[in-house]
């Protein structure tokens, strides 16, 4: 079991009746950094990644499963760790140093690793102490699978109300022995499995302090709160949560490489995330037609719709505008930002970082570039002074014979321009690394 959660949480308790996150009266809420032992974990660059990615992939290297306990807030789309921008290089060494080094740079979660299992839990989390840490669960010993758990739990303790998230390709069905003891939390039960199925999760909690008064009065509601099992991230993601889905952007990353010209696309995205618009549409490629039909043919609207997106072609690339960007006039104006002069080498995640620091006027808005890997392909630009963001983005195109993805972030949902740490953008990866089938796997 997750034995020195106990302690944390009665400081926890503590902070939450007396103030916010930033602190318990004039000191800051305890941290919990336990680690049982070393894990090494190799170097890792980050051009612009999310928190919760970065953790995710740390936990990787090292080889344990993550369980990520984040909060949602209510009324607004998106968890705290996912608000949290991250542009730093990790060196070779353990894993408790290297996540001591993202909490400098964004001190908004703690972490315990024990018996194979890394439980991270955001700052606002720790603050808010909702019914999930309410540690009133009777003794118990089930076998369940994942649907099995949430269910047993939902019996167990009135006023539970969970619901499952994403669970696509998770081995759902695998059942485990687990042994809960008296007086076990919601969290310590999911901790529990995740350890014997060797699986991560993801919690995602709604935003409700319970008060004193509360646990006087009986079972706390536990509500609006997903769970959802999640792979870990063995493989760098180019950007964070990207989806290698059989969508237009998947089908454009398939005709480049067929057709040998860099193709440049500008999205949008709806979600918060770094997948746009023209990735939840479907939309494959056609080997054994030309590029200009099958380019005309995924395109265009059907049953009434509007054009997915327009296109043109040069001699040198084939521009990709999808609709959702046309009617987001705002996402142009980071593309157009001017350069000082300078020379650059480097991957496109490099530049991504180079042209964040290079700006003339540089401003709160940021490109996120997601890992730097070593495989990525490599150019030389020669960047006189006034180039734009954009033109230096087609000319590292022209130079490895890819094209790039342009996602301009969603500025619906503001409260990531808040959010200490907080950024507003856009993301920007490779167009290949979009490939639904990768001809090298990675």
């Amino acid at each position: 079991m997750y034995g020195k959660l106990p302690h944390l949480l009665s400081v926890l308790a503590l902070c939450a009746g007396l103030g916010a996150i930033s602190g318990c009266g004039p000191s800051k809420p305890a941290r919990d950094t336990f680690v049982d032992k070393d894990y090494p974990v190799p170097a890792l660059r980050f051009a612009g990644v999310d928190l919760l990615y970065a953790v995710r992939r740390l936990a990787a290297e090292a080889g344990v499963v993550t369980v990520v306990d984040e909060l949602r807030r209510t009324g607004q789309r998106g968890e705290d760790l996912r608000t949290q921008r991250l542009d730093i290089d990790l060196p070779a060494g353990d894993l408790r140093s290297a996540l001591e080094a993202l909490y400098e740079a964004a001190p908004h979660f703690d972490y315990h690793v024990a018996d194979g299992t890394m439980l991270v839990r955001s700052r606002r989390v720790l603050a808010e102490h909702t019914a999930l840490d309410i540690r009133d669960l009777p003794a118990s010993k089930v076998t369940v699978d994942f649907r099995g758990l949430v269910t047993h739990i939902m019996s167990e303790r009135p006023r539970t109300y969970l619901r499952i998230g994403n669970i696509v390709g998770m081995p759902v069905r695998l059942k485990v022995d687990l042994d809960i003891a008296e007086g076990s939390s919601v969290l310590d039960v999911f901790v529990q499995f995740a350890t014997r199925t060797k699986t991560g999760m993801l919690i995602r909690r709604a935003g409700y302090r319970v008060t004193e008064e509360e646990k006087e009065a009986g079972p706390i509601l536990i509500a609006a709160t997903t769970v959802e099992m999640i792979p870990a991230l063995t493989n760098a993601a180019p950007v964070t949560r990207l989806k290698n889905e059989r969508g237009i952007v998947a089908g454009l990353a398939d005709m480049e490489r067929r057709g040998g010209k860099p193709i440049l696309v500008r999205d949008r995205s709806l979600l918060s995330d770094s997948r746009g618009a023209l990735n939840f549409t479907h939309g494959k490629d056609s080997p054994k037609r030309p590029v200009a039909d099958v380019l005309n043919s995924i395109g265009s609207g059907k049953g009434g719709r509007r054009d997915k997106f327009s296109w043109t072609e040069d001699e040198q690339f084939i521009r990709i505008d999808s609709t959702a960007f046309q009617d987001f006039p705002t996402g142009r104006v980071l593309l157009g930002e001017e350069l000082q002069a300078t020379k650059f080498q480097g991957t496109l995640s490099e530049l991504v970082r180079f042209v964040n620091d290079s700006r003339k006027n540089p401003s709160s808005k940021l490109v996120m570039g997601g890992e730097i890997l070593d495989s990525a392909p490599e150019a030389t630009i020669d960047i006189p002074d006034g180039m734009t963001v954009e033109e230096a983005l087609d000319a590292h195109s022209l130079s490895t014979g890819e094209g790039w993805v342009y996602v301009v972030h969603d500025r619906r949902y503001p409260h990531q321009t808040v959010d200490p740490g907080g950024w507003s953008g856009a993301y920007v990866s490779r167009l290949q690394d979009w490939d639904a089938k990768p001809r090298v796997k990675r």
